[in-house]
């Protein structure tokens, strides 16, 4: 079963522990190369982030990175450094991706969140994007976000296969694990999602992954997933001052956010090697 296929699974069953027990759920033990969180502006990478080190950071926007440790419990006690890169244009962004994908950084591996379109706006851009939107509706804004999301896998997908080649895989990164999330947005969807996100279905996101897979196969191993979330189930609503807001409803309940949860550490600890 794919990474994919386990993650539907666990937001059908709607079963385990509360999101609440997971959080932050040990304590820092030894330093190990760091793991770095991308995506676009709004995806929710901080809010991973809080739910893995059970630290506290804003949900607003940020043009400094986030920076924790986390611990896996898998068959060795293993301690991540977890490093948030924010998605707005910062002088302090381009500092950190240049030294994260430098040739003398180590890396264990890259998380990028992405959102199929529901990406936060946040509240002082709301009004200039609701007039860029032409005509002004939810399909609009959420392609408007797709392009800037795909712009952003783009950037973080050339990074890593340049950082792999100058290196020769010495320095990693080893995988590259991509979020899709707010799923609980999309399910009525899936099968559209599936296929602009999954290897096969033909789509500019997966033209991209596919690209940086072909360039990094000379460099050693390298794993490549995806994993499906819905930590934190809420309705999608995008409120400009001057106009009528947007709104998308939540299709699953809270009680899957726990179950998503476990399995993404699962899936940290299987791809660290933990």
């Amino acid at each position: 079963m794919t990474l994919w296929e386990r993650g539907i699974d666990a937001l059908r069953n709607q079963s385990g522990p509360s999101i609440d027990e997971l959080s932050g759920r040990a304590l820092p033990w030894r330093r190990r190369a760091p793991v770095l969180v991308t995506g676009s502006a709004g995806a929710g990478k901080t809010a991973i982030w809080r739910l893995l080190t059970g630290k506290s950071a804003p949900d607003a926007r940020s043009t400094r990175p986030d920076e924790g440790r986390v611990s896996l419990m898998g068959r060795a006690k293993r301690d991540l450094s977890l490093i948030t890169i924010p998605g707005q244009i910062s002088l302090d962004r381009y500092r950190d991706m240049k030294l994260f994908f430098g040739e003398f950084t180590q890396l264990e591996g890259v998380i990028f969140v992405a959102t199929f379109g529901f990406d936060t706006i946040w509240q002082d851009e709301a009004d200039d994007v609701a007039a860029r939107l032409a005509p002004y509706n939810m399909d609009t804004l959420s392609q408007r976000n797709i392009d800037n999301e795909l712009d952003s896998f783009r950037e973080t997908c050339f990074k890593l296969a340049e950082k792999r080649a100058v290196t020769s895989g010495a320095l990693g990164p080893r995988w590259l694990l991509v979020i899709v999330n707010k799923v609980d947005l999309m399910w009525h969807e899936l099968a559209k999602v599936q296929r602009y996100y999954l290897p096969g279905g033909g789509e500019p996101f997966d033209a991209v992954a596919r690209t940086l897979r072909e360039r990094t196969l000379a460099y050693g191993a390298f794993r490549y997933d995806i994993l499906p979330l819905a930590l934190d189930p809420q309705d999608y609503v995008f409120a400009p001052n001057f106009t009528e807001p947007l709104a998308t409803p939540s299709h699953l309940s809270g009680s899957v956010a726990g179950s998503s949860f476990q399995l993404l550490l699962t899936a940290l600890e299987e791809l660290c090697g933990a």
